[in-house]
């Protein structure tokens, strides 16, 4: 089975047991209404984990820029969305309950923002 599948699994696999064991948990009394906290920590966490691995995999065999250039695209693309999952676990962790929804998804959509940016950028200048 392709490494790419794998590692898609084991991340959906990991939400899912940590959303199920927060939830039974919290049912058990062990821990107050902590699940969905987890669960927005375990996500920024898994967004970090595979913004890592993007730069470290080919580029797609489709791909018609260089080869350079589409390594130089998905490091920043790998950089950027690291530091937006790091954010996003980080106000899952830290900020307060009423807003830590809503706030943690600001760095994930900025940093989405900044990879179409650099994308329409570098489509621009080769067809210039």
């Amino acid at each position: 089975m392709n490494s790419q599948i794998v590692s898609a699994l084991v991340a959906a696999g990991a939400m899912l047991l940590v959303a199920f064991l927060g939830v039974r948990a919290q049912d058990m009394g062990l821990i107050g209404g902590e699940t969905e906290r987890m669960t927005g920590v375990v996500v920024g966490f898994i967004l970090v984990w595979f913004a890592n691995l993007m730069p470290k995999s080919a580029p797609d065999a489709s791909c018609t820029a260089d080869q350079a250039c589409a390594f130089r695209m998905k490091r920043f693309a790998g950089i950027v969305l690291m530091i937006g999952g790091a954010l996003h676990a980080a106000i899952w962790l830290f900020a307060p309950a009423e807003s830590m929804a809503w706030l943690s998804t600001i760095p994930v959509v900025i940093a989405l923002g900044l990879i179409a940016v650099r994308v329409i950028r570098s489509r621009m200048t080769t067809i210039v």
